[in-house]
């Protein structure tokens, strides 16, 4: 089941693990832990679905673990968490008791009309989750990475 936050039925995004990028790899450190991710997002009007490998095993646990801090207001959870590939981001701010909550998709992450465009800029998709949302989407996310665990590199 895909990690959703939601504004509303017509405001939503959708990460959903579908595998690792190079299945059959297991020497290589960074190759054999590249996650194809599925987005889907409705919003502003648009709708599109997206796939790429843009997340490494533990950057979803890392992730998680970010998203459990917004939810806890945690006083050394930092603004916003990039990656490795930048098709991804995720920006909060706290704004009195609500948390202003940003998804970045950039390249192609972004929707169909924008892709290969020399636009580089992001897609802002906000939402303004309570940290019960937070929390379940985190959960959701390390519940996909279930079937598909860090894999180590033994040194040879």
């Amino acid at each position: 089941m895909p990690a959703r936050l939601t504004k509303s039925p017509e405001h939503f995004l959708e990460l959903e693990i579908i595998g690792y990028e190079f299945p059959s790899i297991v020497g290589d450190r960074y190759d054999a832990n590249w996650l194809m991710i599925r987005i889907t997002v409705v919003a502003d009007g648009r709708s599109w679905t997206a796939s790429h490998a843009s997340l490494l095993t533990w950057e979803v646990h890392e992730l998680a673990e970010w998203l459990r801090g917004v939810a806890e207001r945690a006083s050394d959870c930092s603004l916003d968490i990039s990656f490795i590939e930048p098709r991804l981001a995720f920006e909060r701010e706290q704004v009195e008791d609500m948390t202003k909550f940003s998804a970045l998709l950039n390249y192609e992450l972004r929707p169909p009309e924008l892709r290969g465009s020399d636009d580089f800029d992001d897609v802002i998709i906000e939402f303004t989750p309570t940290p019960e949302e937070l929390r379940r989407f985190a959960d959701r996310l390390e519940s996909g990475m279930q079937r598909f665990p860090i894999r180590t590199v033994q040194d040879g």
